[in-house]
């Protein structure tokens, strides 16, 4: 029994720790890669010599430059590359963790890093000499040397699956002249306070004026669907511990209750004898005292032993310190309370059976002639509605409430589950309405034109758009403007949420974040700015925006293309082109047809992309808590029938068969599923879209919870099926009553 609760604890206490460490991945991982705290882009001061301004601001602890380099590795034509312009970046400020090989020398200009998603998408490790092309109509070509694999906050928050290459800061000055490059940006690291990014972006609108066209990224916003992963994978591990737990103090204080009822037995004589209830007590607690004291202990060492293997999941992608690991809170903490618990538990079992009590007259109601059921099933369904005598009462009504709680979490979870993978699998539930993003590469009108004069003329394209990519300020709001040009069949348009899509000039659709951040609803009045000062504009709807809108799927805003004259959209990004297909058709063979065509599948945001790694989770807890709830029930229905045996030999007696017996046995336990079921599923069903919608508003995607009915059929079968299965050892074992020996002893 000791050892027993040692594994059982043990289990807790390492789900509870890896609660612990998946909730503080995050914070750990960014200090220890020293992850830069704002994004600033000012296009009146392209220079690299901004970071050196950056860095003597007031609250600014250390900033680097940084450019986009049109060069990327063979083969990985949705890849792209940064170029340092100077020795800070990935030294003292987005320094990054090294998962392979090592950082590049600042001084070479032939060594090259690459993020964990670009080596595995060009094949590439450490110590190996490619290639580097330039992008587009570039000849650009260039042997150099991959030093190092590295992964950055970026690669988690913002740029989820975008591979990436990392260049040197002598290869920007090198070949100056021979790459594209685009707009010179900073990293900023901040001193940590609450308001730090907004005062900063304050000082630099101050310095710089707001004319220049400041740009600043907060960190901390863009990171939001990473916490958020992390958030529901830390809940669910917590609850994991919490179920965990309460199995453990379940278990151990039926198996108490088991032990000490042999003193219970003899109540009568022994209180015939002059020992009182509360002396019988105490002197069952000592194995009650062992195993709250040893149990414990043994949990903590293996909760120390299991503790390499946590975190799981997204946190362990971020872990540093895999290795053994012992936290005195969640540990020691944990192993008091379970302490607490069984002693507790095992004292309540001890004083209740240690006192005499009259079993009580047995509640059986015979069936009677014409009776729909039989005589078997008649004791059977009676037995597990509760009938029968006080001992027989409790076992019974503890599988019940077994049932009935574990129909509720296991539907509960199989329902977010079900919802999860939803999510994950609909496009259209973060934005991405159409088929595919079609980009030519550069940014030629004419080569653009023509893309989408090719795309309109082939008839397996249903729908086409083309959207420019562009910045407009609302407010003190600068969000990506979505202004789709409709070129081909129905309009394509961000996931309506709410309200409606723009249908004049004076009327736009934001994002949740946007519409937060401005205090506004549908309905309501916004200002944005315009060529010739402000335009207001009405509110008319909240729409769910695809990756492609800057800070992921709510930082935009939608406008008709008339709206467009009247509006200063700033940093034209190029032109791209969206489609959707005839139903059946891959998006990709459809564009292959036509050249020099990158094609991009749909692209969830990096806090919908993160959730993948959590996607087992919530089957894992389904799969643990049926396992739980069949335990208990098998459990209370042993008990039941040992409870039992006295009315099982009456009925023996009276000409019960043993084939009658075990009839008798399996209607029991499948009234008591019949009963923990019914009310159970709908609960669960109930429970599981609540949680489910709370969990899903943080991820920005259109909250869509699903009822897998399939599964839940097939839930409520295997049910009925494994309970049946497990009823066959205490039939078998009640069939062989021996009725003379048992009322005997009764």
């Amino acid at each position: 029994m000791t050892v027993l609760a040692g594994l059982a604890g043990g289990f807790a206490l390492t789900t509870l720790l890896d609660a612990r460490r998946t909730s503080s991945a995050w914070s750990r991982f960014r200090a220890e890669t020293l992850a830069s705290d704002a994004f600033v882009s000012i296009p009146s001061r392209p220079d690299p010599e901004l970071a050196d301004e950056l860095a003597a601001m007031p609250g600014v602890i250390d900033a680097a430059s940084f450019v986009y380099a049109a060069v990327t590795l063979p083969g990985v034509m949705e890849g792209g590359a940064f170029a340092a312009t100077d020795d800070r970046l990935l030294r003292t400020v987005q320094r990054g963790r090294v998962i392979e090989g090592r950082r590049p020398d600042p001084s070479r200009v032939e060594e090259i890093v690459v993020n964990p998603a670009m080596a595995a998408a060009a094949g590439v490790r450490p110590g190996q000499r490619v290639p580097l092309v330039g992008v587009g109509n570039s000849q650009f070509s260039k042997e150099v040397t991959v030093v190092g694999v590295v992964l950055t906050d970026n690669d988690l928050a913002l740029n989820t699956g975008f591979p990436s290459v990392l260049l040197t800061p002598t290869f920007y000055k090198a070949h100056l002249h021979d790459v594209d490059f685009g707009q010179v940006s900073q990293f900023v690291r901040l001193e940590r306070s609450q308001d730090a990014v907004p005062a900063f972006r304050d000082q630099l609108v101050e310095r710089y004026g707001a004319e220049g066209g400041v740009l600043v990224g907060d960190s901390n916003e863009e990171a939001t669907g990473i916490r958020n992963a992390l958030r529901l994978q830390a809940t669910a591990m917590a609850l994991l511990a919490a179920v965990a737990a309460a199995a453990f103090v379940v278990a151990i204080a039926q198996a108490l209750a088991r032990h000490v009822s042999g003193t219970a037995t003899n109540a009568r004589t022994l209180h015939a004898l002059g020992i009182t209830s509360q002396e019988r007590t105490w002197a069952s607690m000592t194995t009650v005292m062992v195993v709250a004291l040893a149990g414990p202990v043994l949990a903590i060492a293996a909760a120390i032993g299991a503790s390499s293997l946590v975190p799981t999941g997204l946190a362990r992608q971020i872990e540093s310190d895999k290795g053994i690991k012992v936290d005195l809170i969640a540990m020691g903490g944990g192993a008091f309370a379970l302490a607490i618990l069984v002693a507790g538990a095992g004292y309540g079992a001890a004083r209740r059976l240690a006192r005499p009590r009259d079993t009580g007259p047995a509640r059986y109601v015979p069936a009677s002639v014409g009776a729909p059921l039989s005589p078997a099933a008649t004791v059977g369904v009676l037995t597990g509605m509760g009938s029968g005598s006080k001992r027989a009462r409790t076992p019974t009504r503890s599988a019940i409430a077994a049932a009935f709680f574990g129909a509720v979490g296991v539907v509960g979870a199989v329902t977010f589950a079900a919802s999860l993978d939803h999510l994950l699998d609909t496009p259209r539930l973060y934005g991405w309405n159409f088929d595919a993003v079609v980009s030519v590469g550069g940014d030629d009108p004419a080569r653009m034109d023509e893309a989408i004069a090719g795309l309109v003329a082939d008839p397996d394209v249903e729908r086409l758009a083309a959207q420019e990519l562009s910045f407009l300020t609302i407010g003190d709001e600068t969000v990506e403007a979505f202004v789709l040009h409709q070129q081909k069949g129905g309009a394509i348009e961000p996931t309506l949420a709410a309200g409606r899509p723009p249908r004049g000039p004076g009327e736009i659709m934001l994002g949740a974040t946007t519409m937060d951040a401005l205090g506004v609803r549908i309905g309501d009045r916004v200002e944005a700015v315009g060529r010739d000062g402000p335009v207001p504009m009405i509110v008319v709807g909240q729409g769910i925006f695809p990756v492609l809108a800057e800070g992921g799927t709510t930082r935009a805003a939608a406008v008709r293309p008339e709206a467009v004259p009247m509006l200063r959209l700033e940093e034209s990004q190029g032109r791209l082109i969206m489609i959707a297909v005839r139903p059946g058709l891959d998006a990709g063979q459809v564009v292959g047809r036509h050249t020099d065509l990158a094609v991009f599948p749909p692209m969830p945001p990096a806090q919908i992309e993160n959730l993948r790694l959590v996607r087992s989770a919530p089957w894992l807890l389904a799969a643990f808590l049926a396992a739980l709830a069949f335990a208990a029930v098998g459990h209370a229905l042993v008990m039941s029938v040992r409870a039992g045996r006295r009315e099982l030999a009456v009925l023996k007696a009276l000409g019960f068969v043993r084939r009658q017996v075990h009839a008798a046995v399996r209607w029991q336990v499948s009234t008591i599923a019949a009963i923990g079921l019914i009310p159970g599923v709908p609960l669960g069903i109930a429970a599981g879209r609540w949680i489910w919608r709370l969990a899903a508003q943080s991820t920005g995607a259109l909250v869509e919870p699903v009822i897998a009915f399939t599964i839940l059929i097939a839930v409520v079968a295997t049910s009925f099926l494994l309970a049946n299965v497990i009823a066959a050892i205490p039939a078998r074992s009640a069939g062989r009553t021996h009725p003379a020996a048992v009322l005997r002893a009764e």
